[in-house]
Parts: structure tokens; C-alpha cells; sequence
């Protein structure tokens, strides 16, 4: 663990670094950060107006058309084509200050916001033999013993249940290269997942080559009792996914949009389509608890007494860590597609407490409650496509398919020791996939 805390120690060192120099860069772009900037950030020189010149809404002085009548009504010159905000200053419709002695400055809209709704799934747990059956099958004169199972933890089937996506960010400044630099911070989570599973014991059955015991056995001695030889066996499990990210983005800008004449002479302003990349770096919690419950119920063959035997196991990790990550985006004129991936490094706090309770009157009445934890490095990686389409200047619909692999985690069924005595042990050596799709809105403001 010490090997592993060493390089995580210089990882985090570094975001920390990262993140606490940001503020002072995205204070300094608030007031004008004395960088200077590339020419195309400039304040154009000024140009003489001619006779027959106007100046054009993109800084342009050219000639007016003989026939003006293209140009109509100046405050209708320009008709939105359904561009994206454009990143281009001379488009900007607020914050769009240009600094001539070259400070930074920050175009556009400065807040931006994602919400979305998602359906997760979660997969099974390991195949933890739960029930099997007891028999004997006699080949050639010689007894067979047999144990097939009818009861496992991949028994346990979660579909898709519903959650939240939500991220928020602040545009801090635009660097001298064209790249917008953000502070963003996103939820994933909500989701709950509940869903059980059964067995019934099966009745005797002997002949002179098959033999089959009745009821349902484990994976216990069978001179503990509450498990073996009974009627119904069920297994419960219900758990829940939260994760909270704090990310430092530097994202290329788009294309400046154009202006293009149309066939009926009008101009109009077209987004100019742009392969958008960005890079982020930052924190990232995660939380998965998860609590399985396995009750069983039989009654003794000679006497008819009944017997019984609980099992419950609460598992608990809490990811801490840092992580980076990329997305690229196809930029279009109202629509666009996104492919991100997200890999991080995080030290799990894991914790697991195990109760048995057993009532049987004939293999005697027992009982067992054992707690453990352990700190172990896990990863988590995320994965993710989808897409947008613009609705309106400040917003966009967003729909997207999503991956997300919690390893080294300690799932709760997957703590099952069958025995009654020795020392308590936690296995954090598990793994989860979530999966769903995500439909919501993006915002800027």
C-alpha cells in the first residue's frame, strides 16, 4: 500500500497545484491579466470609410452592393441561421470586452450547465453458490455424488433504475492559443437498486440408481443448522451509486461562424463545423454501498419443528481520487456528436459487516456478527457517447450512452464465509459495470 501511495501522493500534489493556480488565473482574467495575446484577438486598426464602403457586421469594410435592396433593414441584416455561439469575439452577444493592450478577457456566455435524467444498470454478483442440491447417481455400480446448484448470487437480476447527471461550469478565461479554460463540477447518482431471488426445496426422491435428499443444502457443515435441508431459500439486495467530480477543463474553441449569401440574395450566419477537443484533470468521489440479505426457512422430517436462518452483510466503499480525462466533439450547425472517456486512481476506504442468525431446535440455535475494514487502490473508468441538437441559442437537447467500471470494491454477497467461527475477513477484491443512457437539456448563460 505504501508503493501505491507514493505516486497517488505526487498525482494528487500536482491536481492540487493545478487547481489552486487556476483561481488566480480566472481572477486575473476578470480584471484583465496583463498576457499578451495572438493577432487575431486584437482590436482591428481602424479603416477609412469610403464613399460607397460601409462597414460589415464581421469588422470588414467592402463595398456596398449596387443593389441594396439585398441588404434591407440594418437591424435585420443578419438572420440566425441556427449557428452555435461562435467564438469569434466580433459575434459574442454579451461580455464580448476587447482589450487592446492584449489582457486576457473571457467572450461569451460564462456559465453552462448540463442536466439529465439517466436509466443505470448494474451487474450481478459473482456466482456465490447460495442452494444446490444433494445427489447420488449410481454409474457402473459405483455412487456418484452430485451437487447441482439452484441458487446463486448471479441469480440477483437489477435492471435499470433511474438517477440524475448534472454538471455545472464557469467559463474562466480564453488563453492566447484559442482554448477556453473552465472550473466545472458534475453529480452522477440517485440510483437505487432492489431485486431478490428464491428457491424451493425439492422432495426425496429414491430409486436403485438416483438418489436426491430433500430440500435445499449450502455450502455449510451440515451439522450447522438454519441452512441445510430447508424448504425456501430467498436472497435480497439493495444498493446505491453516488459520485462527485471537481474538474479543471481546457477545451478548444470551435470556428469562427461565417457569413454567407443565400440564393434569394439574403445573408445569413453559418456556423462553420469544427472538431472540438478538451482535456480535464481533477477530483473525483464515488460511494457504493450495497446490503444483502439471504433468509432461510425449513422444518425438521421426523418431528415437523420448524428451523430458520438469516445471513445479512452490509458492504460500504467510498472511492477518493484523482483522474483525467478527454472528449472530443464533431461541432455542426444545430447538432453535434461527443465520444469522452474519464480513468482515475483512488484509494478505497472499504468496510463490511457480516450477522448470522440461526434458530434450530435439533443442530442447536447460534449466531455470528463480525465487522472488518481495509484501504485498497481501485480505478474507476467512464465511458461515454452521444450527441446534441440545438433548440434554441441557449439551448440544446442531449442524449448520450454511458459506461462506468468501479474495480477493487467490496460487493456484499461476495463476503459470504460459511462457517460459524474463525476470523472475520473482507474481500475487496470485486468489481462493478454500470450502464444506461442519459436524455437531458444543456444551458448557457
Amino acid at each position: 500500500m505504501r508503493g501505491v501511495q507514493s505516486p497517488l501522493a505526487w498525482a494528487v500534489a500536482a491536481i492540487v497545484g493545478s487547481l489552486l493556480v487556476a483561481p488566480v488565473f480566472a481572477q486575473n482574467a476578470g480584471r484583465g491579466s496583463r498576457i499578451a495575446r495572438s493577432a487575431f484577438f486584437q482590436e482591428p486598426a481602424a479603416e477609412e470609410i469610403q464613399p460607397g464602403e460601409a462597414r460589415w457586421p464581421d469588422g470588414d469594410v467592402r463595398p456596398v452592393p449596387e443593389d441594396e435592396s439585398i441588404l434591407g433593414d440594418p437591424d435585420e441584416f443578419l438572420d440566425d441561421g441556427g449557428a452555435f455561439d461562435s467564438a469569434d469575439p466580433a459575434f459574442d452577444d454579451g461580455h464580448n470586452a476587447l482589450f487592446p493592450d492584449g489582457m486576457l478577457y473571457n467572450p461569451g456566455r460564462l456559465w453552462y450547465a448540463t442536466v439529465q435524467a439517466t436509466l443505470l444498470q448494474r451487474q450481478s454478483p459473482q456466482k456465490i453458490i447460495i442452494s444446490r442440491l444433494e445427489q447420488v447417481q449410481v454409474v457402473s455400480g459405483v455412487a456418484v455424488p452430485l451437487f447441482p446448484n439452484v441458487l446463486t448470487a448471479r441469480s440477483l437480476d437489477f435492471g435499470a433504475e433511474p438517477g440524475l447527471r448534472l454538471t455545472v461550469g464557469r467559463n474562466l478565461y480564453q488563453d492566447i492559443i484559442h482554448r477556453q479554460h473552465a472550473l466545472e463540477f458534475t453529480f452522477l447518482g440517485l440510483n437505487q437498486w432492489s431485486t431478490d431471488a428464491f428457491a424451493l426445496g425439492p422432495p426425496q426422491i429414491s430409486t436403485s440408481t438416483f438418489f436426491q435428499a430433500a430440500g435445499l443444502f449450502t455450502l455449510f457443515p451440515n451439522s450447522v443448522g438454519g441452512f441445510n435441508a430447508a424448504k425456501v431459500h430467498t436472497i435480497f439486495d439493495n444498493s446505491n451509486f453516488n459520485s462527485y467530480e471537481l474538474n479543471y477543463r481546457i477545451q478548444r474553441l470551435p470556428r469562427p461562424d461565417r457569413i454567407a449569401q443565400q440564393p434569394d440574395g439574403t445573408w445569413i450566419r453559418q456556423g462553420t463545423p469544427s472538431l472540438v477537443p478538451s482535456f480535464l484533470v481533477g477530483f473525483r468521489s464515488l460511494t457504493f454501498n450495497d446490503n444483502f440479505r439471504w433468509e432461510s426457512i425449513g422444518t425438521i422430517p421426523a418431528t415437523g419443528v420448524p428451523f430458520s436462518g438469516q445471513y445479512k452483510v452490509a458492504s460500504v466503499n467510498n472511492l477518493f481520487g484523482a483522474q483525467v480525462g478527454s472528449d472530443i466533439t464533431a461541432q455542426y450547425t444545430i447538432f453535434s456528436l461527443n465520444a469522452r472517456g474519464k480513468i482515475g486512481l483512488y484509494g478505497n476506504a472499504a468496510k463490511q459487516h457480516s450477522e448470522i442468525r440461526i434458530e434450530d431446535p435439533t443442530r442447536g440455535d447460534a449466531s455470528r456478527d463480525v465487522r472488518d475494514t481495509i484501504g485498497v487502490p481501485a480505478w474507476v473508468g467512464d465511458v461515454g457517447f452521444g450527441g446534441t441538437v440545438r433548440l434554441r441559442p441557449w439551448m440544446r437537447f442531449r442524449a448520450s450512452y454511458d459506461f462506468l467500471w468501479m474495480s477493487r470494491i467490496a460487493v456484499a454477497a461476495e463476503q459470504l464465509q460459511f462457517t460459524l467461527s474463525g476470523p472475520s475477513q473482507i474481500r475487496a477484491n470485486g468489481h462493478q459495470l454500470f450502464q444506461g443512457v442519459s436524455l437531458g437539456f444543456d444551458f448557457d448563460w
